[in-house]
């Protein structure tokens, strides 16, 4: 305990230097929030936990759909325009990409196939831990789920990811479990930038307490310091009558 927090319990301010002992240990701990976290999150409901598989799926389902109708439709490396006004602009070309999402690390299937199957197991582990609540981010985890079990059923299927997506003038063709994934990933993002946000925000409010605690505990302290009847503020005392003829006769001693 520092001297100003042992004048402060000592002039009857407890609360002020019991406060700021709390905070000051707080920081000195890294322990920045007041109050701290709870520990443990209340289980999620089974609706909540069911919402990313359920996501999940919905998104599997559309692209393996979408894929095998551009594999019955489209011949392979060839274009057509399915809406006739946004010709230009959108086309379906059929590829077959033996790397990763929009193409890129052409010469990786194995590889990616091995990492799609541990980021879905991997999802599927912490989605089943996560609490109450937490719906953006069950919703991102659905969207990686779909998108990454979307593509490793095409690597296991054929060997390669059918993609057709051709939007001008982006310069890669993807599929809906690629766009699935980035979307994942965007989500994540957000959340993770939320939660920065918010950080900076209760550090700062933090940082302000303990200023404005250690303001209040030195005001009471020189509160109490006038008012202590230890040391009181005599005025000088006024001459009298007497006191003044005898002055003068010491004087003339």
């Amino acid at each position: 305990m520092t001297e100003q927090e042992q004048q402060d319990l000592m002039t009857g301010q407890p609360d002020a230097a019991a406060a700021k002992m709390e905070l000051t240990e707080g920081a000195e701990n890294g322990d920045i929030l007041f109050p701290p976290p709870p520990i443990d999150e209340p289980p999620a409901p089974l609706l909540q936990k069911i919402i990313p598989f359920l996501l999940a799926g919905f998104l599997l389902g559309a692209d393996q759909l979408s894929k095998q109708w551009i594999i019955a439709n489209v011949p392979d490396y060839q274009s057509m325009t399915p809406i006739p006004a946004l010709e230009g602009l959108l086309r379906f070309t059929h590829i077959h990409n033996t790397g990763a999402a929009f193409g890129m690390f052409p010469t990786g299937s194995l590889f990616f196939t091995a990492i799609a199957i541990v980021v879905a197991i991997a999802i599927v582990v912490y989605t089943r831990r996560l609490g109450a609540g937490h719906y953006l981010l069950r919703v991102a985890l659905g969207m990686q789920l779909g998108g990454a079990l979307g593509n490793l059923t095409d690597r296991i299927q054929l060997g390669y990811v059918t993609d057709f997506i051709d939007v001008t003038p982006f310069p890669f063709i993807f599929n809906i479990a690629d766009a699935s994934i980035v979307g994942g990933v965007a989500v994540l993002f957000y959340l993770m930038l939320l939660e920065s946000l918010e950080e900076r925000r209760q550090k700062q409010a933090n940082e302000s307490r303990l200023v404005n605690t250690e303001q209040v505990s030195v005001t009471s302290y020189q509160l109490s310091a006038d008012n202590d009847p230890l040391t009181p503020d005599t005025p000088a005392r006024p001459l009298t009558p007497s006191s003044s003829h005898s002055l003068a006769d010491s004087e003339s001693l």
